[in-house]
Parts: C-alpha cells; sequence; structure tokens
C-alpha cells in the first residue's frame, strides 16, 4: 500500500477511536479488563474489536487474551483491512483505547492527548 494512504487510514482510525470513546463507553468488563467482544450495551466493542464484523472472532480473541495485549496470535487472527493499518500501529491504539487514565466522561482526558500526540509523531501522521 502506498504510504500517503496508509497514513490516511491510520489518521483517520486513530481520529475515529478518539472520538468514539470516553470514560464510560471503553469496553472494558466487570475485572476492568479490555474485551474485543462487546462487554456492555454502551459500546461496540474496543478499540479493534469493534472493527471486527465477526463477533464470534471476537470472542475467540478474548478466549486468547483477556488484557488487550498484540501478539501474533492475535494479530494474525484480524481480518486484512485492520492488518494493513501495521500490528505496531495497532498495537498503540490499543493500548491507547486500554488505559483508563487516558479518558473522562467528555473523550480523551489530558493523559490521552498526549499518548495521542506521541502516536500521531511516532507514525508521522502529521505530514
Amino acid at each position: 500500500m502506498e504510504m500517503a494512504l496508509l497514513k490516511a487510514k491510520q489518521s483517520a482510525f486513530l481520529e475515529e477511536t478518539c472520538s468514539y470513546y470516553n470514560s464510560t463507553t471503553r469496553n472494558t468488563n466487570d475485572k476492568g479488563y479490555c474485551k474485543y467482544y462487546p462487554a456492555h450495551d454502551k459500546t461496540e466493542g474496543c478499540a479493534i474489536g469493534r472493527k471486527i464484523a465477526d463477533k464470534d472472532l471476537c470472542k475467540k480473541l478474548d478466549s486468547i487474551s483477556f488484557n488487550g495485549i498484540f501478539r501474533d496470535e492475535i494479530f494474525n487472527k484480524l481480518p486484512y483491512n485492520l492488518k494493513e493499518l501495521g500490528k505496531n500501529f495497532l498495537d498503540y491504539i490499543q493500548n491507547l483505547h486500554d488505559k483508563p487514565l487516558n479518558w473522562d466522561e467528555n473523550g480523551l482526558s489530558e493523559e490521552g492527548i498526549k499518548i495521542k500526540t506521541l502516536i500521531i509523531n511516532k507514525f508521522e501522521l502529521n505530514k
């Protein structure tokens, strides 16, 4: 994929993720673990899981990893439209979603804004 197109897709994914979540819509279960499959009725899943149409796959991924860590055994099962964004990028997105300190009732917290800026700079999404 052309680099400019990849960066545009990554940037759109980051922006959409940041605008979707707040502290009440993050997808965590009663123990605070993030889940690919929707854990409650205020969300469609974690940052990656909500982009997976096959909800059976989301359940399968939850059985592999209870804490949202991106490993090859998870990444390799993702649909192409997610894999094309890159494992490292998706790992950063998932970590942004997973940390409660990154979110408040309005969306990104001050800490979350710092992480978003780090992602933008790391993946050169502002160029």
